[in-house]
This record gives C-alpha cells, sequence and structure tokens, in this order.
C-alpha cells in the first residue's frame, strides 16, 4: 500500500454516487467469500460501505475503519461490531493515528477487506492519505488474508 503521488482525492459524495452498481455487485462477490463467524477488518472509502451494507444479514465481527460503515453496519442483528477508534478524518470519517494502528498490533482477523484509490504496477494499490496508509498496513500485517476490493470508477 502506498500513497498515490500527486493525486487529488475526489470528494466522498461525488465517489459514494459513482459507479453505485458495481460496487454493490462487488460487495456481494466479496461478502460470499466470508464465513459467519469470521472476524473481518473492513477498510474506508465508498465500495467498503457497500460491503458493509451487503454484510448486513451475515454473523461477522466487522471493525469498520470509517463512521460511514459504522453507520451502515450499527444495529444489524448478526453483526459484532469491534471500534478501533483514533482520530477521524473530516469528510471521509475514516480512523487514523496510532489508535487504529495498535488495536491491529494487538488483535487478528480473518480477513481484511482493503480498499484503495488505485493499482499502479509497480506499487501495487495506492491510498490518497498517508494517515490512512499507515493503518491499512497495520491491518494488511493483522489478517489472515486480504480481499483487495477496487471498482474502474
Amino acid at each position: 500500500m502506498s500513497n498515490l503521488p500527486g493525486g487529488v482525492e475526489p470528494p466522498y459524495a461525488i465517489r459514494a454516487i459513482s459507479g453505485a452498481q458495481a460496487k454493490e455487485r462487488l460487495a456481494r462477490t466479496v461478502v460470499s467469500l466470508l464465513t459467519d463467524g469470521e472476524t473481518a477488518a473492513l477498510d474506508t472509502g465508498t465500495t467498503a460501505v457497500a460491503v458493509a451494507q451487503a454484510m448486513a444479514t451475515r454473523q461477522l465481527t466487522v471493525s469498520p475503519l470509517s463512521l460511514h460503515a459504522t453507520f451502515a453496519l450499527s444495529g444489524r442483528p448478526g453483526i459484532q461490531l469491534l471500534m478501533p477508534g483514533g482520530q477521524v478524518r473530516p469528510e471521509e470519517l475514516s480512523f487514523h493515528g496510532h489508535t487504529p494502528v495498535q488495536m491491529f498490533k494487538d488483535l487478528c482477523f480473518d480477513t481484511f477487506i482493503l480498499g484503495c484509490c488505485g493499482i499502479a504496477p509497480v506499487q501495487g494499490a495506492t491510498a490518497y492519505n498517508l494517515d490512512d496508509v499507515q493503518v491499512k498496513r497495520a491491518a494488511v500485517a493483522a489478517a489472515q488474508r486480504v480481499i483487495l476490493v477496487a471498482t474502474a470508477d
């Protein structure tokens, strides 16, 4: 996971409506790869929120890395939320800083569902924000498997 050099992050509201149907299809596929009872860390971003919405009827322990995903999961009877805490980035509402990084050092997860802003030939998955990169790297290290979710938009 690396930072995207020179990239400008589009506003969350624009990304939320862009490619919504593709995100929903991808989310259903990702959730079909999960087993009830699993622990999953769920990355930030609009595709991750689509995954959170698709998780609604499952029996999972989920650690969402954004408040947007948390809101989509809250109140679902089969979902146990494990909150990472930390500072919250405005608009994106993602957790960052020492607290979520430390949580991933202390805990293990079956799966980390990793979102990205792009995929570069050499660097791999990219992100716009360095604070997010630190949390994503810690989550990758804490997970037995990683599922990368990305759309063409």
